[in-house]
């Protein structure tokens, strides 16, 4: 089986729902989240933001880890005065993937 390649530029300008990741040219898609991931997402978020201020989270932001990789954690933090538009490309402080339970 091929897969179809997809250019880093491509990827960058498309808007895709659900998120997906960006491999070396390949799309992984992420499975969509369920009500609880998405409270303790936002939640995760909601105390990072409150108790640490030279801070700031952010849920689902694309992050370039290598020039050909990209991927969408659940929430990143990163230090509000290194803040990166419009998406990190110099690594962030923290990164957040919330584990779901598999559903049949």
């Amino acid at each position: 089986m091929s897969l179809a390649l997809v250019s880093v530029e491509e990827y960058l300008r498309t808007t895709y729902k659900p998120n997906c990741e960006y491999l070396d040219g390949v799309l992984r898609q992420k499975p969509l989240p369920a009500w609880q991931h998405g409270f303790t997402q936002g939640r995760v978020g909601q105390v990072v933001n409150k108790c640490f201020p030279d801070f700031a989270a952010a849920g689902e932001v694309t992050v370039c880890i290598l020039e050909t990789r990209f991927l969408v954690p659940d929430v990143i933090v990163q230090r509000k005065s290194e803040l990166q538009e419009p998406y990190p490309i110099r690594p962030v402080h923290l990164v957040i993937e919330i584990l779901s339970p598999k559903t049949a």
